[in-house]
């Protein structure tokens, strides 16, 4: 059995809160937030800083994986039209 390629989780650093931080996401995940910062006119490390600004709390690489994770979904959500109950 093969694990897709979505799947496979990546570690990428980035400088937050004034420390360089590992944050590991799945592939599809760092997908997504790449094209949403270009959708923005930003820099995929700048969106990662901006969304993992108000994470509070010393543990916070856990913390910094579930904002991303929930902001992607959130963020797609609003650029999708819902889906009617009676189609």
């Amino acid at each position: 059995m093969t694990i897709s390629p979505a799947l496979v989780q990546e570690q990428r650093c980035h400088h937050l809160h004034g420390r360089r931080t590992t944050i590991v996401l799945e592939a599809a995940f760092w997908g997504a937030l790449e094209q949403a910062a270009e959708e923005l006119g930003m820099t995929a490390s700048a969106l990662v800083a901006e969304i993992c600004a108000d994470v509070p709390g010393r543990s916070q690489g856990q913390r910094f994986n579930q904002a991303l994770r929930l902001w992607v979904v959130q963020y797609y959500r609003k650029a999708t039209p819902a889906v009617s109950d009676h189609a």
